[in-house]
């Protein structure tokens, strides 16, 4: 049976996200029901596998698998003898380095945002959290990959490795459960630290942005460590949130039907900031 597990990575995920589904039934960090949070969540999956997209850590992997097969890649990782973990760690870094600058740019401008805001419509986050995502900001995603493919040539092994691991601590992120990653919670992200992240509270606005290493936050100034017993409400601040499948298909636009269009509306909404615009100073990290 544990070689199973260990063997099918499809199936140990699964049941670790069943054990963390049970966890946050045990010890949740908001006890608001949410199950029209969860229907929510599984439709957006729905939609993504009609335009071709499953996990997305694996289509990127692809994508970059695609591109090193081409010819791209300029810097070779290696994977051979003692080379394997250094790699996979210089891979993870770089990687996440990459996400932190499209998790930026999907808050600054107002066109990503109007996709990545359905990912903070939760109102409460939970393991599924995970997964809700527009789907063509996840395509959008894949095509970032393009470039980094050209820079970098990984080998097989080490995307079969990192696809997986990453789709589980993002998801293991997003559980919504009353703990932090203690002394590890600025090397790794966890719950609660990404919990501020999606927090309605004006002070955490744009903060915790990290995906796997919080390293990247303290570097450019968006760390907000939180507090021992710090566990926000979450969602976006005016409380939008899909209240079905046609919104989840149209959610760019029609979170964005209240506000005033004008002729140039198009090209604000591609370089001007979104709307919440209420950044305050990182909390210290030494109090």
């Amino acid at each position: 049976m544990l070689h199973i597990l260990v063997t099918n990575k499809p199936l140990m995920i699964l049941l670790v996200l069943g054990l963390a589904r049970l966890v946050e039934w045990r010890i949740p960090a908001d006890r608001t029901l949410a199950a029209g949070d969860i229907v929510n969540d599984y439709k957006v999956v729905a939609l993504r596998l009609l335009v071709g997209l499953t996990v997305a850590s694996y289509c990127e992997a692809a994508a970059l698998a695609l591109v090193n097969a081409m010819g791209g890649g300029i810097v070779t990782l290696r994977s051979d003898g003692g080379w394997f973990f250094a790699s996979l760690l210089i891979y993870l870094l770089l990687y996440d380095l990459k996400q932190y600058g499209v998790h930026v740019l999907s808050h600054r401008s107002a066109f990503f945002w109007s996709m990545h805001s359905l990912h903070h419509s939760a109102r409460v986050v939970t393991v599924t959290s995970s997964t809700r995502h527009y789907w063509l900001g996840d395509l959008i995603g894949v095509a970032f990959m393009l470039p980094f493919g050209l820079l970098l040539r990984v080998p097989i092994e080490i995307l079969v490795v990192v696809a997986p691991l990453r789709a589980l601590a993002v998801a293991l992120a997003h559980t919504n459960i009353r703990a932090s990653y203690g002394f590890l919670s600025l090397v790794i992200t966890g719950p609660q630290y990404h919990r501020i992240h999606h927090s309605i509270l004006p002070e955490h606005v744009d903060k915790n942005l990290a995906e796997l290493f919080p390293i990247w936050d303290v570097i450019f100034g968006t760390v907000w460590r939180p507090k021992p017993d710090e566990f926000p409400a979450t969602g976006l601040g005016d409380g939008d949130t899909p209240t079905g499948m046609i919104d989840l298909i149209v959610w760019p636009v029609r979170h964005r039907l209240g506000r005033r269009w004008t002729l140039d509306s198009w090209y604000r909404m591609a370089f001007r900031r979104h709307a919440v615009d209420r950044v305050q100073p990182a909390q210290p990290l030494i109090d």
